[in-house]
């Protein structure tokens, strides 16, 4: 009993430091909301930000792989792998802040590429779903329609990504608009939501 309680009055405590720091997720909505804008004002502004970002993220992490490399040498570990991702990490963030315009056209057409194959696959999945279960479900039609229509989208989407690759850009830009849209919402909720648990003294539920 005595350990259940104790479980309660942690786990109020740590709604209680969060709530109180609602401002914090509010702050993040607006920046994440400022963000959506930019991106579809200037979404291949917005992609080679994301380019330059991942470039200095390969770098730093290139360079603290090569740290823990060498502290594994020391105390006589493997080290091989960590010290091979770490080049490749450090390569990788030199090519992209050298070449950042290159970096930002490769950046989209991976994520266009694998929007495109992650839709075709989902909508065939859904199609064999349908399929199988059509014996014990109801509405598998709309299952398969659904199914077809993802399969649909992602054709186009490879489509316009082999005929129109001088699309991509600004198709992936808009992409990180809406993302960054859903993100500020989610943290526009979450702030508020805290805010109010905030003033009932952390006595309501997030959820």
């Amino acid at each position: 009993m005595t350990t259940i309680s104790n479980e309660f009055q942690d786990e109020q405590k740590g709604i209680k430091s969060i709530s109180s720091n609602w401002w914090a997720f509010i702050i993040k909505g607006f920046l994440a909301l400022i963000f959506s804008v930019l991106a579809f004002i200037m979404p291949v502004t917005a992609i080679l930000a994301l380019a330059i970002v991942f470039g200095a993220f390969a770098l730093a992490d290139g360079i603290f792989g090569i740290i823990a490399s060498v502290r594994k040498i020391r105390k006589g570990k493997r080290w091989g792998w960590l010290i091979f991702s770490a080049i490749i990490s450090i390569l990788a963030g030199i090519a992209v802040i050298v070449s950042p315009l290159i970096a930002t056209v490769a950046i989209a057409s991976f994520l266009w590429a694998s929007i495109s194959f992650w839709s075709i696959f989902v909508g065939i999945s859904e199609i064999i779903t349908a399929l199988r279960l059509r014996k014990e479900i109801k509405g598998e039609l709309w299952m398969i329609f659904s199914g077809l229509f993802s399969v649909i989208l992602g054709a186009i989407i490879l489509w316009m990504f082999i005929t129109q690759p001088e699309n991509v850009l600004l198709a992936s830009g808009w992409l990180l608009g809406i993302n960054a849209f859903l993100s500020a919402m989610t943290y526009f909720f979450l702030g508020f939501k805290l805010k109010k648990t905030s003033e009932n003294g952390a006595k309501t539920k997030l959820w």
